[in-house]
């Protein structure tokens, strides 16, 4: 009988879909679920079809509004793969269960069908976790902004604080780029992003050699997408950008494995703490990263790791994402009646929610010091919003209070030069103490 136990894996399954059930099986909970069926190409790995109309959505009594997947009784819905054909020209070019032929036949053959169901609202899984508790604290650096928090957990917060950053203020630079080294504006949007060509390369390109050859140690940079990503290493390797930037850093990008950033990491460090090993001039590493991604949580930049971070852009999640979408017509849907944050204010909240996470990377304790670089003109509404209840105030506190914008690449230029002279001196001066003693 040894050989029939069920592996831990399995058995975490079988807990996970009880668990599940047991909302599932609730009348109140069906509304705040969604269902979603993808068909994938095994070789291509991409969405058959990618479209929020194959979302299941169901009514505020339960019952379905599309009638392609479910019946009325939800307790006796099933997806009988062997009893259903579907046809890949249904009603308006979407998967159909209406079989127009008799006998069954295999469903999209050769490709990998997934079922996905999405919960939609947090507030079901936090309340069951602390319901009975007499005091529920979140206390975190990336909390900011905190209207979705306050709104979508179901449980009222009656003390609410934003602190203030231990590090002095004269150890931290904070600046808003909205403007190149050429004059041109810079705006991270897709229609300037598209072209690996455009003026919003060379701009970007130019200033993260800049900050390459004037900062030593490590230099994070994070970019909205790995499209984005893409399109500006091309850009660096076809140009003498790169080997501008070589010269003085092993550059390093984030790599889409987990199981190869352990490596990436290694080779981070030995660029930062033994330069020498990488060549004559180098003095630490360049990473390049994508917002959300592996680097952006849970890795410790302190000191030398991270001396500056570059954000590109306000990372707004995909608009292609079915979730993604399937959560802002939820909370459209829902705003009013449960007191949630609309579609629209949701999602731009999960934009600076991310980008917060990524400039929280360095500045890690209060001895430190570093430089914090956000490129987009779009941030420059940021500056000088020095209080936490304005709508427009997305930015972590300890960051707005610290960020300056400046109309021309010259006077940053000036200011930023200014500060990396005064950390550095100071860097040597205790270095020369301890070497004293």
């Amino acid at each position: 009988m040894d050989s029939y136990k069920p592996s831990a894996t399995a058995i975490v399954c079988i807990e996970k879909w009880l668990y599940f059930q047991t909302y599932f099986g609730s009348s109140q909970y069906q509304s705040t679920y969604r269902v979603n069926i993808s068909i994938e190409d095994f070789k291509q790995n991409g969405n058959f079809q990618t479209n929020s109309n194959n979302i299941e959505r169901r009514s505020k009594s339960g019952g379905p509004r599309n009638m392609k997947y479910f019946n009325d009784d939800f307790s006796n819905d099933s997806f009988d793969m062997n009893s259903s054909m579907l046809s890949e020209n249904g009603s308006e070019g979407w998967l159909s269960a209406n079989g127009t032929q008799s006998g069954y036949e295999p469903i999209a053959q050769g490709k990998k069908a997934t079922v996905n169901l999405w919960c939609m609202s947090p507030a079901l899984s936090f309340i069951d976790a602390f319901n009975e508790c007499r005091s529920v604290i979140l206390a975190s650096g990336t909390l900011c902004p905190m209207e979705t928090l306050k709104t979508e957990l179901g449980m009222e917060f009656k003390q609410q604080a934003e602190g203030d950053q231990v590090i002095p203020s004269d150890r931290i630079f904070a600046a808003v780029l909205p403007i190149g080294p050429s004059g041109s504006r810079i705006q991270c949007t897709y229609r300037n992003t598209a072209n690996g060509d455009s003026i919003f390369y060379k701009e970007l390109s130019s200033i993260i050699t800049y900050v390459c050859v004037n900062v030593p140690a490590g230099i994070l940079c994070f970019l909205p997408s790995y499209r984005v990503l893409d399109l500006l290493k091309t850009k660096l390797e076809t140009s003498s950008y790169m080997q501008q930037i070589e010269n003085k850093k092993l550059v390093l990008f984030e790599p889409r494995r987990s199981s190869e950033l352990a490596s990436v990491m290694a080779q981070f460090d030995e660029a930062i703490f033994e330069p020498h090993l990488i060549g004559p001039n180098v003095n630490g590493a360049l990473m390049f990263a994508v917002f959300r991604g592996k680097v952006s949580e849970g890795i410790d930049f302190a000191d030398d790791r991270a001396r500056v971070v570059i954000s590109v852009g306000i990372p707004f999640p995909s608009s292609m994402d079915e979730l993604v979408n399937a959560k802002r017509v939820y909370n459209d849907e829902n705003s009013k009646k449960l007191g949630i944050l609309n579609g629209e204010e949701w999602y731009v909240t999960q934009a600076y929610r991310a980008l917060n996470q990524a400039l929280g990377r360095c500045l890690r304790h209060k001895n430190d010091w570093g430089a914090l670089l956000l490129i987009d003109e779009r941030l420059e509404r940021q500056v000088g919003n020095k209080t936490g209840g304005a709508a427009s105030a997305k930015v972590s506190k300890w960051i707005r209070t610290q960020l300056k914008s400046y109309p021309s690449f010259g006077q940053f230029d000036e200011q930023f030069r200014c500060f990396m002279q005064r950390m550095l001196t100071e860097k040597m001066n205790v270095k020369e103490e301890i070497d004293l003693t």
